[in-house]
């Protein structure tokens, strides 16, 4: 199914598993795309998100000195509208006792 990841189609509690990989830098509001996600997931789900990591990119790019043939996107535009870090999504999301992030 597709839909939009800011108002997801599913009743409350509908999945025990969540992937969310290499999305969030991509929408406009990431806090409303979690939220949706958290509202979709049962109170036990296992959601699992990954954001790139921009300062392993960023250091590939300085040490290949930027080898448009290396990067699919040529190396400048990757279309990313957020940048994060570990630090944001333990800010952003909520972790009941026992969750590891």
């Amino acid at each position: 199914m597709q839909a939009n990841a800011e108002q997801l189609p599913f009743p409350d509690g509908h999945f025990a598993q969540i992937i969310c990989t290499e999305v969030l830098e991509h929408v406009q509001r990431p806090e409303v795309v979690l939220r949706e996600m958290a509202w979709v997931a049962t109170p036990e789900a296992i959601i699992v998100i990954s954001i790139p990591n921009e300062r392993l990119i960023d250091a590939l790019r300085r040490w290949t000195g930027g080898i448009r043939a290396l990067w699919r996107t040529g190396g400048a535009d990757e279309r990313h509208l957020h940048e994060f870090d570990m630090a944001y999504l333990r800010q952003k999301v909520a972790r009941p006792a026992g969750c590891v992030l």
